[in-house]
């Protein structure tokens, strides 16, 4: 709303750490690349997936967050603005993911007899 930023295309590990500081900055990441997608989900931050490329819906669904994806047809602005109207921090379905596998691990481990 007040300020965005559009990253460049850089390579090499200074481009890196500069784009991971976009990232880690932001409150909202919104990115057509896989490896953005990836990278911004696993800093915790709230992400909205343009998909061009299919694998970019597939790790958004498998993650139970498809309804932060918009497919790149037609007119698909109002579709992003809408994800950013209805968003809900207490809806965080990657924490529950987090908690059901760290949940899953702590079981097994303490059935382990050592």
């Amino acid at each position: 709303r007040n300020y965005i930023t559009i990253a460049p295309c850089i390579q090499g590990d200074e481009g890196a750490r500069y784009i991971f500081s976009i990232y880690k900055n932001s409150e909202w990441v919104i990115g057509t690349r896989f490896h953005t997608n990836v990278c911004s989900i696993a800093m915790d931050k709230k992400t909205i997936g343009l998909v061009a490329l299919d694998r970019v819906e597939y790790m958004y669904r498998s993650l139970g967050i498809q309804d932060r994806t918009v497919v790149l047809d037609g007119e698909f602005g109002d579709k992003v603005i809408d994800i950013l109207k209805n968003n809900s921090d207490s809806d965080n379905s990657l924490n529950k993911l987090k908690n059901r596998t760290l949940n899953f691990y702590e079981k097994i481990i303490g059935e382990l007899s050592w």
